[in-house]
């Protein structure tokens, strides 16, 4: 909602929402600039609002959001984490969103340092989920998120070729796992979460954790600049098992939202970039004696897709990822 305390002149005004949360199919073009998918602490969509001819003016914006919307950025509904939400104009000038270092624009904010932001005071109505802020003279790109709290999603190749990791990667919502480095200095594979830890456990149920991840394929990464990939062809559920599928509701719960993947979403043959579909791994304790203990779950894809190097003919190749994810007491 725009509402304008003063306005110099008649003008047409839009406002827009971007999509993500509403469907099953994600990308982080949906997210603010900068910000990718699960993201934690970021709420998954970006506005922009727009007024021709600008004028000058002074306007409040409110911008309403919904609990799956909180759940997705890792944020309980309620919680001061909600609190803590803030509208953000997306590019800058003002400080990178993750260092908090000055910036002009996001190309100042290297790595995973978030894009550049200026940070608006921001009312916080948690009871009806939204937020607003007043006195706006120009308009933008506009996020919200808790700067507080922000991580990037951990963005995961596999350990094969980097001419074909590209080609299928995952993403966690797992902000301690950012410190956890496979031998490549890329976010590891392995990665863990302690039961009811809600940055990285998704459930309110004790004895297990539940894992928002994503599977992308045809990524274009900037790890991997000789990964060209045509579009996949075929993707194959390793593990879990259609045999392992038959023994626990967790098991199955699991193949199933992996099998589909390709058959709601991804629906092969997929030759988009960057194409995402989030899912969940529920990953149970076993117990002993003494109470719960670690236990470790195995997710494994093989895709098999369409390759075109310049001057070579068009080939198939796979590409083989694996998640090993830890759920401890």
């Amino acid at each position: 909602t725009v509402d304008f305390t003063a306005n110099s002149v008649a003008a047409r005004v839009s406002a827009d929402r971007s999509i993500l949360g509403t469907t099953f199919l994600a990308n982080s073009e949906d997210l603010p600039p900068g910000i990718a998918v699960l993201a934690t602490g970021a709420l998954p969509f970006f506005t922009t609002v727009q007024k021709s001819p600008e004028g000058s003016f002074s306007a409040d914006l409110t911008i309403a959001y919904t609990p799956a919307d909180l759940a997705l950025a890792g944020i309980v509904d309620g919680s001061p984490d909600e609190a803590g939400l803030q509208i953000v104009r997306v590019g800058g000038p003002g400080s990178c969103l993750r260092s908090g270092l000055p910036c002009t624009t996001s190309a100042n904010c290297i790595s995973d340092d978030g894009p550049c932001v200026n940070l608006l005071a921001t009312t916080v109505d948690t009871i009806n989920n939204e937020v607003t802020t007043t006195g706006l003279t120009d308009f933008s790109i506009f996020g919200v998120v808790n700067p507080t709290i922000y991580a990037p999603s951990l963005s995961i190749p596999g350990k094969g070729s980097p001419t074909t990791e590209c080609a299928v990667e995952f993403l966690l919502a797992d902000p301690a796992g950012e410190s956890v480095l496979d031998s490549a200095g890329n976010p590891s594979a392995k990665q863990s979460c302690q039961d009811g830890d809600t940055s990285c456990d998704f459930d309110a149920t004790p004895g297990q954790c539940t894992f928002h991840a994503a599977l992308c394929f045809n990524v274009v990464d900037n790890r991997f600049p000789n990964c060209p990939t045509d579009q996949i062809n075929f993707l194959d559920v390793k593990n879990p098992s259609a045999k392992q599928a038959t023994k626990t509701a967790a098991d199955l719960a699991n193949r199933n939202a992996l099998v589909g993947l390709t058959q709601l979403a991804l629906a092969l043959p997929d030759a988009r970039d960057n194409d995402c579909a989030p899912f969940d791994v529920v990953v149970t304790m076993k117990s002993g004696s003494s109470g719960f203990k670690a236990t470790k779950y195995k997710v494994k894809l093989k895709a098999t897709f369409s390759q075109t190097i310049p001057s070579k003919p068009t080939a198939k190749k796979t590409d083989t990822d694996k998640l090993e994810l830890t759920c401890t007491p």
